[in-house]
């Protein structure tokens, strides 16, 4: 259905004229300051609107707006003229052809409208651009992902398409969203899962990095989770010289006494170090890879299959791996397609942490 939809406004439609329903609205009852405003916009922008009317208060000065399948952007301009220069206008839409419309009239409308520089800028969703590269999941990580005031709407779209993945640490963030999660899994659309970070079986030892009671707070969390139906797994780090069979039986036991499956999945990491670090370290080569590791081993690595997109600079930006956002070297591209026509140098000292100690972030 995604992509039907996407072929019809992309392809089949070139004009209002190809609309092959009549559901979409006219514009006869719109205000006279809206019908004033609607006489800026460039024609080619008019006559590829497929929408079903304007409906916006109309005192917008100041105001960022956010228009979600924004096609060639009609409605996106009519509000910029309403927001004024100070004021800005995002568009994301998931169609090449109308954004493309919408993105080549902007300095049209910049000039129609007297303004210094430009207060739209029209994007192409990543959710909606990683479908046509036939993700498989979707992860979502920070910081702390429930801190995000958009996260379950996020994950309401993602989970559409693909089962999504979120690290949490289990506290506070997550506990407060928690009944809205819950509506969200009632949809039954793709699952959620929710991997809790513990750092450690001790008490004190988590407690000292995340934050007194924290400990305590994220396997209340976690037992919540399980008991609605949630797949939960932790995450927790890698002591040096650690016996891990030990180790593992801790969390189990700590498992059993809060109320959780004794083989809740455990994914183990090193000590990655923090972000900025310069450690003296081996770069990992293709003979590395190839010698030392099972063809499985190296898919079971993120950076073989998975990109990281986040917002720096005012731009949203996709690296080769979660870890390695630090290092401008790993910066691929602003289009998940193009990143994925680029080579990794695994050269990081986090690539080397992730092949000497074995780390995965597969669940598998």
């Amino acid at each position: 259905m995604h992509n039907i939809v996407k072929d019809y406004y992309g392809n089949v439609l070139t004009g209002s004229d190809d609309l092959q329903t009549n559901a979409c609205c006219t514009d006869d009852n719109l205000s006279t300051l809206l019908k004033s405003i609607l006489t800026n916009i460039h024609d080619d922008v008019m006559t590829r609107y497929y929408g079903c009317g304007l409906v916006t208060p109309e005192l917008l000065e100041g105001c960022h707006v956010l228009d979600l399948g924004c096609g060639a952007g009609r409605d996106c301009y009519a509000i910029a003229q309403m927001v004024g220069e100070n004021g800005f206008v995002t568009g994301v839409d998931m169609t090449d052809e109308q954004l493309a419309v919408a993105n080549q009239h902007s300095e049209y409308h910049r000039e129609k409208f007297g303004y210094a520089k430009a207060n739209t800028q029209f994007l192409k969703g990543y959710i909606d651009e990683a479908l046509t590269l036939g993700i498989q999941q979707f992860s979502f990580t920070g910081g702390e992902p429930f801190l995000a005031k958009d996260i379950i709407d996020i994950l309401a779209y993602a989970s559409q398409f693909a089962p999504c993945l979120v690290l949490t640490n289990g506290t506070e963030p997550l506990l407060k969203r928690f009944d809205a999660l819950c509506a969200l899994q009632d949809k039954q659309q793709y699952p959620i899962s929710l991997r809790i970070s513990i750092d450690s079986h001790d008490e004190n030892t988590h407690d000292k990095s995340r934050g007194k009671g924290n400990f305590a707070k994220a396997f209340i969390g976690m037992r919540m989770l399980h008991n609605r139906g949630f797949n939960v797994s932790l995450a927790r780090h890698i002591i040096q010289h650690e016996d891990t069979a030990q180790v593992n039986q801790h969390y189990q036991n700590l498992f059993e006494l809060n109320g959780l499956p004794s083989d809740t999945n455990i994914v183990a990491f090193p000590d990655f170090l923090p972000p900025g670090a310069l450690p003296d370290v081996p770069h990992i080569t293709t003979s590395c890879m190839t010698k030392y590791q099972t063809e499985q081993q190296q898919k079971s690595y993120m950076c073989a299959n998975s990109k990281r997109i986040e917002k720096k600079n005012q731009q949203m930006q996709v690296y080769a791996y979660t870890l390695v956002d630090d290092d401008s070297d790993y910066f691929l591209s602003t289009s998940l397609s193009k990143s994925m026509e680029q080579k990794i140098n695994l050269k990081h000292h986090r690539c080397y942490s992730c092949f000497a100690h074995g780390a995965s972030c597969s669940e598998q």
